[in-house]
């Protein structure tokens, strides 16, 4: 997420500058044990599991849709 909202990062450790630079080459390549632990930690999207989330979201809508259909307008 960061690559892609940002052109250059710097990432803290205790108060103190652990990395910068472009954010491309800072966390495809991180030079210091802090950087690698955070890039360690990103989330990795599973295309998958989103996609069970979003048929999901699909399916509550159309039960709340399915719901006002179901009241009675005065």
């Amino acid at each position: 997420m960061v690559g892609q909202v940002a052109d250059r990062v710097m990432v803290l450790h205790r108060g103190r500058i652990a990395a910068q630079g472009a954010a491309a080459e800072v966390l495809s390549d991180p030079q210091d044990d802090h950087t690698r632990r955070l890039v360690a930690a990103l989330p990795v999207p599973d295309p998958v599991r989103r996609s069970r989330r979003r048929d999901r979201a699909g399916d509550l809508f159309d039960a709340l849709d399915a719901l006002d259909e179901g009241v009675a307008s005065p």
